[in-house]
C-alpha cells in the first residue's frame, strides 16, 4: 500500500475527519476573530467562579445520573443510582476526548446493555433520556427567544412574532395529529419492523406517560438552564461582566450548535455559533469566543472525575436485590395463579364421572366394616404364631401393634 493510499485510508475515518473539522473551525474563527481580542476579553482570572462551575457541574451529572435511573427503571432495565452516576462522569469524559460527541454515551449503553436483562430496551433507555434532554434545549432556545429584549432587538418583532407562531402552530398540530389519528397511527405502527414497536413502546412509558412527561421535561429544563450557569461562571471566570440574564439568553443557541455531531466535544461549532451569535445581537465576537472557550475549559475541568472511574473496578448495574422489575415479578405471580388454577380445573374435567357419584345409603359403612374385618383377621392368625412383626406392616396400627406386644408380654 502506497503513501498516498495509506493518507486515504486514515482520511476515511470518520473520527479523523471530526478532528480535523473542530481544527478547521477553530482556524476560521481565528482568522475572523483576532487572537489578540480574543486575549483581550481575558481581564483576571477568579478561581471562585471556576469552583461554583464545577459544584454546579457536579450537582448537574448528579441529576443527569438520576435522570438516567427514571428512565431505566420506567422501561423494566434498573440500575443503581451510584452505577448511572460513575459511568455518566465516564461518558462525559469520552464525549471530551473523542469525536462524535456520543461515543461516551454509546459506551454506558453498551455496558448496562451487557448486564441487563434486555439489551434493546437499556440502549432504548440511553436513547430516551438524551431525547429528553434535546427536547429541553429546544424549549428553553425558542424561551429565550420569545422573552428576551436582546433577541428582540437583534431580530425584530417580526421575526420573533412569526417565530412564535410557528412553534405554536407545529405543537397544537402535533397534540392535534396524537388526538385524531391515534388509531390509524397504531395501526401503521404494527406495519413497522419490530425494533422500530419496541421503541415507540418504551418511549410511551419512559417520556410520555401521564405523571411521567412533566419529570422528564423538568429535570432536562433544569440540566439545561445548570448548562447556561455554567456558562455565566465562565464569563465571570475570564472577567467578562455581561448581564447574567443575557448570557442565559445567548446560551441555548451555542447548546443547539454543539449538538451537531461533526466536531470533538463542540469544540469549533461552539466558539464560531459564539462569534456569531454575539454579533447579530451587537456584541463584541471576541466576547463570545473567549466566553466560549472559558466554558469549553470547565467542561473538561468537570469530566476529570471520569479517568478515577475508567482506572477503577467495574460495578454492577443493577439492585441489589437482583434488579428484577417489579412488574415482571407481578407478571410470574399472575401466570403461576393461573397456571395453577389451570391444571386444577383439567384435574377436575379428567375425573371419572362415577367418582362423583354419592355412594348408596350405607355403603361407605359397610365397605369400612369388610376391609378392617379382612385386616384384624390376618393380624390374628399371625398372633397365634407370635408373629408381631407383621402388626407393624400398616404405619397407621403403629401403635396398635405396640399395645398387643405389651399384652402378650404380660400374659
Amino acid at each position: 500500500m502506497g503513501v498516498a493510499e495509506r493518507w486515504h485510508t486514515r482520511l476515511s475515518s470518520p473520527w479523523l475527519r471530526r478532528g480535523l473539522v473542530s481544527a478547521a473551525l477553530l482556524a476560521a474563527v481565528a482568522l475572523w476573530v483576532e487572537p489578540q481580542a480574543v486575549v483581550a476579553e481575558v481581564r483576571r482570572f477568579s478561581a471562585e467562579w471556576v469552583v461554583l462551575a464545577l459544584a454546579i457541574s457536579t450537582l448537574q451529572i448528579m441529576l443527569c445520573a438520576w435522570r438516567w435511573q427514571f428512565t431505566a427503571g420506567l422501561i423494566d432495565v434498573p440500575l443503581r443510582f451510584a452505577y448511572a452516576l460513575r459511568e455518566y462522569y465516564l461518558a462525559l469524559l469520552v464525549n471530551q476526548l473523542l469525536p462524535g460527541g456520543v461515543l461516551g454515551d454509546a459506551g454506558r449503553a453498551h455496558r448496562h446493555a451487557s448486564q441487563a436483562q434486555s439489551r434493546g430496551r437499556a440502549w432504548r433507555a440511553v436513547i430516551i433520556e438524551r431525547a429528553s434532554g434535546q427536547v429541553a434545549v429546544v424549549v428553553l432556545t425558542l424561551t429565550a427567544l420569545l422573552l428576551s429584549p436582546l433577541w428582540h432587538a437583534a431580530l425584530g418583532e417580526a421575526v420573533i412574532t412569526a417565530v412564535g407562531l410557528s412553534a405554536f402552530a407545529v405543537l397544537a398540530a402535533l397534540i392535534a395529529s396524537g388526538l385524531l389519528l391515534r388509531q390509524w397511527f397504531s395501526h401503521w405502527l404494527a406495519r413497522l419492523p419490530s425494533w422500530c414497536q419496541a421503541l415507540a413502546r418504551d418511549v410511551r412509558r419512559g417520556l410520555l406517560r401521564r405523571g411521567v412527561w412533566p419529570q422528564q421535561l423538568l429535570s432536562s429544563l433544569v440540566i439545561v438552564l445548570s448548562y447556561g450557569l455554567v456558562m455565566v461562571c465562565a464569563a465571570r471566570a475570564i472577567g467578562v461582566g455581561l448581564p447574567s440574564l443575557q448570557v442565559l439568553a445567548l446560551t441555548p443557541v451555542l447548546l443547539l450548535a454543539m449538538l451537531i455531531p461533526f466536531s470533538v466535544a463542540g469544540w469549533g461549532l461552539r466558539e464560531g455559533a459564539a462569534a456569531g451569535v454575539w454579533a447579530l445581537v451587537g456584541l463584541p465576537p471576541a466576547q463570545g469566543v473567549a466566553v466560549s472557550l472559558a466554558y469549553g475549559m470547565l467542561v473538561l475541568l468537570a469530566s476529570l472525575p471520569g479517568i478515577w472511574v475508567a482506572l477503577s473496578r467495574r460495578e454492577k448495574a443493577q439492585p441489589s436485590s437482583g434488579g428484577i422489575p417489579q412488574s415482571q415479578v407481578e407478571q410470574g405471580v399472575v401466570t403461576t395463579a393461573e397456571s395453577s388454577r389451570g391444571r386444577a380445573q383439567r384435574t377436575l374435567k379428567g375425573l371419572n364421572g362415577r367418582h362423583l357419584q354419592p355412594w348408596p345409603a350405607g355403603a361407605d359403612q359397610q365397605r369400612g366394616d369388610q376391609q378392617m374385618q379382612s385386616v384384624n383377621g390376618t393380624r390374628l392368625d399371625k398372633l397365634r404364631h407370635r408373629n408381631t412383626a407383621a402388626l407393624y406392616q400398616y404405619p397407621r396400627q403403629a401403635l396398635l401393634g405396640q399395645q398387643v406386644d405389651n399384652i402378650m408380654g404380660l400374659n
